[in-house]
């Protein structure tokens, strides 16, 4: 099962560099560093789930430390979206999820990454709803 991470340079990216250096970080997320959360777009995430992800997480910064404003609200409201228009067209929409994550909390970036990885094992591969 592939899952597919993007995640936020300030924030996310960092916590998954401390998850590593502790041997805490799950195998089998692949990643994509992106500058803000705000720039995933909406066929970013479909086009990865189109190529065999079985998941996609994005990570952004939590509300109040995003360097572009609002860039990580942006990135959540399309999540948001896009899971009502997986649901619509009869996809499961937990094989899509947003998180925010600190920089130095890479504990709970941990457990996200863990429980989504549940949640899509348990959906089974590309089964629709």
């Amino acid at each position: 099962m592939r899952l597919l991470a993007f995640v936020c340079e300030r924030s996310a990216a960092r916590a998954v560099e401390e998850a590593r250096k502790t041997g805490s970080w799950p195998d089998g997320l692949e990643l994509v560093t992106v500058p803000c959360s705000g720039r995933v777009d909406v066929l970013h995430i479909t086009g990865a789930l189109t190529r065999g992800y079985a998941g996609v997480l994005v990570v952004g910064c939590f509300e109040e430390a995003c360097e572009f404003v609002q860039g990580n609200l942006v990135a959540r409201r399309r999540v948001d979206y896009l899971r009502q228009l997986l649901a619509q067209a009869g996809v499961q929409a937990d094989r899509v999820r947003f998180e925010f994550a600190s920089p130095a909390g890479a504990p709970r970036l941990v457990r996200a990454v863990r429980e989504m990885t549940e949640a899509v094992q348990a959906l089974g591969k590309g089964e629709r709803a």
